[in-house]
């Protein structure tokens, strides 16, 4: 009958259209999806780069910290041949004076 066959024709349209829709969603997940990835990857390559950026730094930073150590051992070093150098010129002028004195002595007697 002609009902029946208007019934089936819009069951069909419906059909198409839920297919249709369901095509639409698909294609609208998959572009979603493929957007996050690409969202995803990159954060995921800033994070590498931070992370490279950072140990370079850090590397850096203990080259720095091993050069400095060095310079204060040589420092301290040094301060101790300073002492040392001032210690014999001390004792030095101690023996002087102690022998202008002893000489001093021996004229007065």
């Amino acid at each position: 009958t002609v009902e029946r066959r208007e019934e089936i024709r819009g069951l069909i349209e419906s059909r198409d259209e839920l297919k249709r829709k369901v095509f639409e969603l698909h294609a609208r997940l998959e572009h979603e999806q493929a957007k996050r990835k690409e969202e995803e990857d990159g954060q995921r390559a800033l994070y590498h780069h931070m992370e490279r950026t950072m140990k370079a730094h850090n590397a850096d930073l203990e080259d720095q910290i091993a050069m400095l150590k060095q310079n204060l051992i040589v420092m301290a070093q040094t301060h101790d041949a300073m002492l040392k150098q001032k210690e014999t010129i001390v004792k030095d002028k101690d023996a002087a004076l102690e022998h202008q004195k002893d000489s001093l002595h021996s004229m007065t007697l």
